[in-house]
């Protein structure tokens, strides 16, 4: 599914409306093999039976997946690509970078100008919470919309500007490489 920003993938005891409820209402059996947090639009990859739930989700525990991101920022990173590493911490409804917390490594590529803003095509190594937000972050280039995390820059009514361009996965029975692609906004022409 390509989730817009905004909806939950999966219902909380406040927030009962989710992609996930949507999806439920035509299938027997769905379960979301990850999620992307509710502010970002993207890429969300369901199982459609209990077989296939926990070797999809073996994949993503064992890292055998690509996940790559479009975000803009307003600041322009200083180097047009790199890697990122830092110790993560989840706290308080954010992450922190701390010495204590777990190993979080992502690699960004500037692609191009976008008015104001930047475009970066980003590839998530690890899958910590909130990674991107808060190494961006730390580098100077939060991501619009995204004041948790520094952004001074409006985007949309609970939406940052964050996107889940394309997971690739292998078919829990075939093995064959999976490729999910969903289309956004963020790297439309200006």
């Amino acid at each position: 599914m390509n989730k817009p920003g905004g909806i939950l993938v999966q219902p909380t005891s406040q927030e009962p409306y989710s992609l996930l409820t949507e999806l439920r209402k035509e299938y027997r059996f769905i379960e979301p093999i990850h999620r992307i947090d509710k502010p970002v639009s993207g890429v969300v990859v369901f199982a459609k039976s209990s077989k296939a739930l926990p070797r999809l989700m073996k994949e993503i525990r064992e890292r055998r997946t690509r996940k790559r991101y479009l975000a803009l920022v307003a600041k322009k990173p200083f180097h047009l690509e790199g890697t990122l590493i830092h110790k993560l911490v989840h706290g308080d409804h954010k992450a922190y970078i701390d010495e204590s917390g777990k190993e979080s490594k992502l690699s960004y590529k500037f692609l191009e100008d976008k008015g104001p803003y930047f475009l970066l095509s980003i590839d998530l190594e690890t899958g910590r919470y909130h990674q991107i937000r808060a190494q961006m972050a730390a580098i100077g280039c939060p991501i619009v919309g995204d004041a948790k995390y520094g952004s001074k820059v409006f985007f949309k009514e609970g939406v940052i500007a964050l996107h889940h361009a394309e997971m690739s996965i292998a078919h829990p029975i075939t093995h064959e490489i999976m490729t999910f692609i969903a289309p956004s906004v963020l790297n439309k022409s200006s």
